[in-house]
């Protein structure tokens, strides 16, 4: 783990809350000045701390009512059939999350309605790299934030 200090933490928390905080507005949640505040974004964007701001989209609002966590149980595991399933899966529309776990992968997807779910899940359970599909139904999603700095 990277070496960061409840300023940086509290730096990552108010990005976390809302990404498109000004410089100015950072500083503040941080108790530091602006000049510090951005050297301390600069490094930790060099580290690998920070990665990147994402936008979040609510599925609802494309039409997507249905959310599902689908848990895709490899029939093999070697390097390409992996690798070929897991840029299937990150390049389809539905895909929210990828998660590679030991057990194979677990999907999170926003779909239209229980009959898109069904094709989908089907047509996923078609490719040869795939041994089982089986599917949780999401009722709410809530992303947790970092913990709050000390």
């Amino acid at each position: 783990m990277k070496d960061l200090d409840p300023i940086d933490l509290r730096i990552l928390a108010a990005l976390q809350q809302d990404a498109r905080k000004s410089n100015k507005e950072l500083a503040e949640a941080a108790g530091v000045a602006q000049s510090t505040c951005l050297e301390r974004i600069r490094r930790l964007e060099r580290e690998g701390v920070l990665l990147g701001s994402h936008c979040i989209i609510e599925p609802r609002a494309l039409g997507l009512q249905l959310q599902a966590i689908l848990s895709v149980r490899l029939a093999r595991r070697r390097r390409d059939s992996l690798a070929g399933l897991k840029s299937h899966l990150l390049a389809l529309p539905e895909a929210l999350n990828l998660f590679h776990t030991s057990a194979g992968f677990l999907l999170h997807v926003a779909v239209r309605d229980s009959d898109h779910l069904l094709s989908f899940t089907l047509e996923l359970g078609d490719r040869a790299e795939v041994e089982r599909v089986e599917t949780t139904i999401v009722y709410e999603h809530v992303t947790s934030p970092l913990a709050p700095a000390g």
